[in-house]
């Protein structure tokens, strides 16, 4: 009995490791069924996209192809293999986002084109992902054109930190637009496009990998598919660019300089354009400049509203001359504001005007305008304290970034004004109504905590309508942005002044007593009275005023009773001619 019972236990056992294997099975087909389903449609896109350019047609089955061979000869496990292939199939799914004529170029990338293409790495990552793909295939799209050495993008990885299936990636795509070349350059031969990889052995690829492939290609397990292309019009020429210094392929045949300016333009455009606060955004465009352009001495100057040019922003020489001014039109500065040309300047010291701009009073100068749409935003400026220390080739790569830079800053320039305009007056610069109860309110409640006082002053420009009826209106605004100057330049950092009406000017003085409050008002009432306005060939004495200050708390305990209080001591200086005490 016992030993049937032994025999009942094993045949159940058989049963349900039978039942499960036979589940495990159905799930297992049920994975590839979805799995091959979700990549036929995503490489339905790829194929739809690489089909708009007869040179690319049928770019990711043949990466796909030996990229898998490439694993083979690594001796990678099949579901390592299985994995590579199906990463290649859809490694350049984001292009299906980029714009047409990116896809369709027929020559060669302009900077912003190409820094556009930088960025599909990025969006076939985020489309797989919102399709709900595996980890294991995100990160060799996203990581394709990373460079071993370091430099790739778009995350700047290097060496193992790229996952191995991107760096075989990396290295069957480039053999692929080696090999099939592109619109703006020829194919090469299979012995070129060997010593092609093998040159960029530890900098752009993994040498194990490249030495991998090339044991496969020596072997001659690789056929190459000439791509069927309509030969030119007769009269087209090859378009291949001015190259110094040729990049691999993966980059899409720039030259140094081009890659440089598709480098910064692809990082204005991924990590800068979320930065709104300008001074940070200036100085993280210099930074750029620096990383990618290798120089150290750099300054930007923005123009203000009086057309002048001041120095916002500089790395290197000139850090120590934030703010310094230069006039509308003067020197090589302001020359390039005003033309609006870029100056490539190999040696200062031929020219004393150019000495006159110069920090070094020696070496080179590159000088250009940032200006967007025709409206110069402001002027960069690079320095080398060598003669000839820089070339054509820097000046074009200025020339080529500087609109995308002052687009920029002009954004940045925008949301600062709107946020100056919830703040601050247009016409004075003083601080608005609305802030200055705001501040009113934190001033109080600080005061109270503390047990320290608060003064406030009311200020009634009451000679104003005279000015305005002698001078005219535009006199009289002349009149109240000159006392909003003198107000805010002479007041503590801690102070609020702002413009409470239209000839009221109201001023928070923390921690102030009232003798003190009082003694500050007379001493800006002095300044004031001996100021004469100019309106344009019009001078005029300062229109009259009157003034009330109040103390927290002796003379009220919020906003409403302080106001009522200081506006009582204003009319009875108004009716009488004199201050208050």
């Amino acid at each position: 009995m016992q030993v049937w019972v032994y025999i009942l236990i094993v045949l159940c056992a058989i049963l349900l490791v039978t039942l499960g294997m036979g589940f495990l099975f159905y799930l297992r087909g049920r994975r590839q069924s979805f799995r091959y389903g979700y990549l036929t449609g995503v490489k339905a896109f790829v194929d739809a996209v690489e089909a708009k350019n007869p040179r690319t047609k049928g770019h990711s089955e043949r990466v796909s192809e030996y990229a898998t061979l490439i694993a083979q000869e690594l001796g990678m496990k099949r579901w390592e293999i299985a994995l590579v292939r199906d990463a290649a199939l859809v490694h350049d799914v984001g292009k299906i986002s980029l714009p047409e004529d990116v896809v369709t170029s027929k020559g060669v990338f302009e900077p912003a084109q190409q820094a556009a293409m930088m960025t599909h790495p990025v969006l076939g990552y985020e489309i797989l992902e919102r399709s709900g793909a595996s980890w294991e295939l995100l990160l060799p799209v996203r990581h394709h054109h990373e460079w071993y050495g370091g430099g790739g993008y778009p995350d700047g990885l290097s060496g193992d930190e790229i996952p191995l299936v991107a760096r075989i990636l990396a290295v069957a795509d480039a053999f692929e637009a080696m090999t099939q070349g592109r619109s703006f350059r020829e194919r090469l031969s299979l012995e070129e496009a060997m010593r092609g990889l093998a040159s960029a052995k530890g900098s752009q690829f993994d040498p194990r990998i490249v030495d991998a492939f090339l044991r496969v290609l020596n072997r001659g397990e690789v056929t190459i598919k000439v791509p069927e292309v309509a030969a030119p019009a007769e009269g087209d020429k090859l378009k291949v660019p001015l190259a110094r210094l040729p990049l691999p392929w993966t980059l899409g045949m720039l030259t140094s300089t081009q890659y440089k300016a598709s480098t910064i333009l692809f990082r204005l455009g991924q990590e800068i354009r979320s930065i709104l606060d300008l001074r940070t955004l200036l100085e993280r465009i210099l930074s750029l400049l620096i990383e990618v352009q290798g120089y150290r001495n750099y300054a930007i100057f923005l123009k203000d509203e009086a057309g002048d040019l001041v120095m916002e922003a500089a790395k290197g020489c000139r850090e120590a001359q934030r703010g310094a001014r230069i006039q509308e039109g003067g020197g090589v500065v302001g020359w390039v504001a005003e033309h609006q040309v870029a100056r490539l300047i190999p040696n200062v010291a031929s020219d004393p005007s150019y000495l006159e701009s110069s920090f070094f009073r020696a070496g080179t100068m590159i000088v250009a305008p940032l200006a967007t749409e025709g409206k110069v935003v402001g002027v960069l400026v690079m320095e080398s304290e060598i003669a000839d220390g820089f070339t054509s080739d820097d000046l074009h790569l200025i020339e080529t970034i500087a609109p995308h830079i002052a687009t920029v800053i002009e954004v940045a320039q925008l949301h600062r004004k709107v946020r100056m305009d919830a703040l601050y007056d247009s016409l004075t610069g003083v601080y608005n109504h609305r802030y200055f109860y705001e501040r009113l309110g934190e001033e109080l409640a600080r005061s109270r905590r503390y047990g320290r006082p608060v003064s406030l002053a009311i200020l009634d420009v009451d000679g104003l309508k005279t000015t305005n009826d002698i001078y005219g209106h535009l006199a009289g605004d002349q009149a109240l942005k000159k006392i909003g100057y003198i107000l805010r330049e002479n007041v503590r950092g801690s102070d609020v002044v702002a413009r409470y009406g239209g000839d009221e000017f109201a001023i928070i003085m923390p921690e102030t007593g009232k003798e003190e409050a009082i003694n500050v008002i007379k001493r800006l009432m002095v300044l004031l009275d001996g100021t004469v306005v100019q309106h344009q060939a019009q001078l005029f004495p300062m229109p009259t005023r009157s003034y009330g200050v109040v103390t927290f708390p002796q003379d009220g305990s919020n906003p409403t009773d302080l106001f009522a209080a200081a506006d009582h001591l204003l009319y009875q200086a108004k009716s009488k001619r004199h201050s208050p005490i």
